[in-house]
C-alpha cells in the first residue's frame, strides 16, 4: 500500500544505495508501514513536498514491505509516518533531521532547515 507518490523502495539494499553517499544530495525517506490511518490522513499534504523543495529526492519506504525494516535506519524507526532527512550519509553515518511527529508542518520545518544549510547532523 502505498501512501505517497514518492518513488517506493522494495527492499534494505535498495534503501542503502539510495542514502549511502557522499554528496550533496538531500535524499527523504518517507516510512509508513501497511495499516497507518495518519498517513492516509495527511498524504495530499505530503505529496506536496516535492514541488515544495524540486531539489531534494524523496522515496517512500514502507516498513511491511518485504525485507525493509532490515536496513539499520530503516530498524530504528518506532512511529510511522516518519521522516529522515540523509546528506553525505557515507561520511557522517547517521541522517541529519529524523521527524517521528507524522505532522508536515514539522515536515517542512525539517526540509527548510536541512535546505538552508542550517541542520546540523544528529548525535
Amino acid at each position: 500500500m502505498s501512501h505517497s507518490s514518492f518513488p517506493r523502495l522494495e527492499s534494505a539494499a535498495a534503501q542503502r544505495d539510495i542514502y549511502n553517499r557522499d554528496d550533496n544530495n538531500i535524499i527523504v525517506f518517507y516510512y509508513t508501514k501497511n495499516d497507518s490511518p495518519q498517513s492516509d490522513l495527511i498524504r495530499s499534504e505530503v505529496d506536496t513536498l516535492s514541488a515544495s523543495y524540486p531539489g531534494v529526492l524523496f522515496f517512500e519506504v514502507n516498513l511491511d514491505v518485504n525485507d525493509n525494516i532490515l536496513d539499520s535506519e530503516a530498524a530504528r524507526v518506532v512511529f510511522t509516518p516518519s521522516i529522515k532527512v540523509f546528506q553525505r550519509y557515507a561520511s557522517i553515518q547517521m541522517p541529519i533531521q529524523f521527524i517521528t511527529t507524522g505532522s508536515t508542518m514539522d515536515f517542512n520545518f525539517a526540509l527548510q532547515s536541512v535546505s538552508a544549510g542550517v541542520a546540523k547532523p544528529l548525535v
